[in-house]
């Protein structure tokens, strides 16, 4: 690249005329432009252009691998993954083979959340630590599966933070997330934490006349209007702590002002078009579990959550101000958090928060990477570090909207031009408009409507025949969950409807999961091929005991007619029983039997409906953003 000026962000100055050497990912050389033999070459002429680190998005929910488009279109070549999954260690490995360009993922571990006063976690599928003795075994194994942070959650307890915060620091790893709303800042450094996320729970301790009650969970509006009260001298003191032990934050600061907008302006939103229907339609704060049943309107929030945003603005004057240090992240896809696009908007909040341009690209280029204490390998512009890298028809040291100008991106090895840029968008908005592939459906199937937040979200078939003792089951679906996924299952049920032995093989964008459980001397085995490559066993003891319909949803008539006690099911990676209670509707009940699955810190509930013939017609369950719906639409 020729006559280009660098901007290296290991310190506030642009090198003028450059060449930069760009070989197998990396950066060769960077010298004076008139210095370079670039005869063998391909030359790309940077005159005019601005050469800067690509940004990393230290916090995103990164579910769907065709949103790896967005973020590349939008110069994000690393991202922080908040909820880990093996799904994500898996793209880790296609981007280190070259599979794929990226971006690069570091994720933590699955949430780690305390009970609430219903006896859940938050988050349904969130790790539940109940008590301190949990602690070290959950580490070593979240550690040892390859996450790289511990992920801590608002309803953790003191003692079981402390806990984490030790096992963590003996296994060298950080804790990051939420800081739990039974505790101040203070505390939660104190047990351990490294880096918080939203600045949650920092009202407690650092309010202007004292404590106060932490507002019950979800309570955004209450929680909005004690942020206003906040003091800023203590925020102060609290910030000149984090500068010494260096305490990092990333504010999201966009989340705020985007999950509280108004419907209208919601719905104005730019770049929707890229996002699924069934996930936008989700994200109706009317069917949004964060808000249903709360005591305040949409405006009465929006206006609450815009003093609110004013004051965290200053929040992050200060902590600047002490040299605390700051990510720059979004939490997309959060409602009307589009992935990659938002970045656009954290720039310009932080901005807003009197960080000059420079401070601000910081956050989420050397500042990241140091984070990750991986400076020597990427964040800056310097001779061999990866050409992760941007250009810009924009000087990003004078415009904070400058990534909003890219001519060039380069990742991984791989690299894009204005035009392949555009086409990976255009390639996300086909993907999004898109119908599901169809599916087989033979003489004896079943064909299956499957339903999210009242969207199409994908197809079913089933099939049942008898066995020698029992009933064989037979599903074949297509989904958009993680984009697009493909199962087969297939399961024999004794007499009884308990299992006798289940394979399973699971098709998404970050690869293939294989599963099967069977009927061992003293309850159930499982093996399992994470979408990794990863190889675990599992085994529970128990009776013999029916399926979850997370396993086999087209089997779900046992719970509503059996009355089962307990079932099984699959879970971070682990069977795991969970009790069962169901309403005593008859299986010709075409208003369905209300059947609720029970572990600790989890409790889910489906509706199970029956046909006249007593088969079952429609199963419904409601999930964190909208109900997702089984209905038979006919047999072939």
């Amino acid at each position: 690249m020729t006559h280009v000026s660098v901007v290296p962000m290991d310190r506030q100055i642009v090198l003028e005329d450059q060449t930069v050497v760009i070989r197998d990912g990396r950066i060769e050389s960077i010298s004076a432009a008139a210095d370079v033999d670039a005869r063998q070459m391909r030359v790309i002429d940077g005159r005019g252009k601005w050469l800067m680190p690509a940004i990393a998005d230290m916090h995103v929910h990164f579910w769907d691998p065709t949103e790896a488009n967005l973020f590349l279109a939008n110069g994000i070549a690393h991202v922080r993954n908040m909820w880990g999954a093996p799904l994500h260690l898996a793209w880790q490995k296609k981007v280190e083979r070259g599979e794929v360009p990226g971006p690069r993922v570091t994720t933590t571990s699955p949430i780690v959340d305390g009970a609430g006063p219903n006896g859940r976690t938050i988050w349904p599928g969130s790790v539940l630590l109940a008590s301190p003795e949990e602690a070290g075994p959950l580490v070593a194994r979240l550690a040892d599966r390859g996450y790289a942070q511990i992920k801590a959650y608002s309803a953790l307890r003191p003692e079981p933070l402390r806990a984490l915060g030790a096992a963590a620091k003996a296994r060298g790893i950080p804790v990051t997330g939420h800081c739990p709303r039974s505790m101040r800042f203070e505390e939660a450094i104190d047990a351990g934490m490294s880096c918080f996320e939203h600045f949650a729970a920092i009202e407690n301790g650092h309010l202007r006349g004292g404590e106060r009650q932490p507002p019950e969970a979800g309570n955004w509006l209450e929680r909005s209007r004690m942020v206003t009260q906040l003091d800023l001298e203590r925020i102060r003191v609290l910030a000149d702590r984090m500068a010494r032990e260096q305490i990092w934050n990333c504010p999201t600061l966009v989340v705020l002002r985007q999950i509280t907008l108004s419907r209208d302006d919601a719905l104005a939103t730019p770049h929707l078009d890229y996002i699924r229907p069934h996930t936008r339609d989700g994200w109706d704060p009317t069917d949004d579990f964060r808000f249903r049943g709360m005591p305040f309107t949409r405006d009465d929030l929006a206006v609450a959550a815009r003093a609110a945003d004013e004051v965290f603005r200053q929040v992050v004057g200060v902590l600047r101000d002490a040299g605390a240090p700051l990510l720059l992240g979004t939490d997309t896809p959060n409602p009307y958090v589009v992935p990659g696009f938002a970045i656009h908007q954290e720039l310009a909040h932080l901005s807003a928060a009197g960080l000059t341009p420079y401070e601000v690209f910081r956050t989420g280029t050397s500042e990241a990477a140091r984070f990750l204490e991986e400076q020597d390998d990427w964040g800056t512009v310097a001779t061999a570090r990866r050409a992760d890298l941007v250009l810009l028809s924009r000087d990003p040291l004078q415009h904070v909207d400058a990534l909003q100008h890219i001519q060039h991106l380069f990742i991984n090895g791989h690299d894009f031009d204005r035009a392949a840029l555009d086409a990976l968008l255009a390639e996300r908005l086909n993907d999004v408009k898109r119908e599901l592939e169809p599916i087989t459906i033979s003489a004896d199937d079943r064909k299956w409507f499957v339903s999210h937040a009242g969207r199409p979200f994908g197809r079913l078939t089933t099939r049942r025949q008898p066995t020698a003792g029992g009933t064989l089951f037979k599903e074949s679906g297509v989904n958009f969950q993680w984009g697009e996924t493909r199962r087969e299952a297939a399961a024999i049920l004794e007499a009884d409807g308990s299992l006798k032995e289940l394979t399973a093989t699971t098709k998404t964008g970050f690869g293939t999961e294989k599963l099967s459980i069977a009927r061992a001397p003293t309850g159930y085995a499982a093996h399992l091929t994470a979408v990794d490559g990863v190889i675990s066993d599992t085994t529970v003891e128990t009776s013999p005991v029916p399926l979850s319909p997370r396993l086999l949803v087209s089997a779900s008539a046992s719970f509503a007619s059996s009355l089962s006690t307990s079932a099984l099911t699959f879970e971070d990676e682990r069977l795991i029983l969970t009790s069962v209670a169901a309403t005593s509707a008859p299986p010709s009940a075409a208003d369905g039997a209300t059947v609720t699955f029970s572990r600790p810190g989890e409790v889910l509930e489906f509706v199970i409906a029956f046909d006249d013939a007593g088969d079952v017609a429609r199963v419904s369950q409601r999930m964190a953003l909208g109900v997702r719906e089984w209905v038979v639409e006919s047999s072939a």
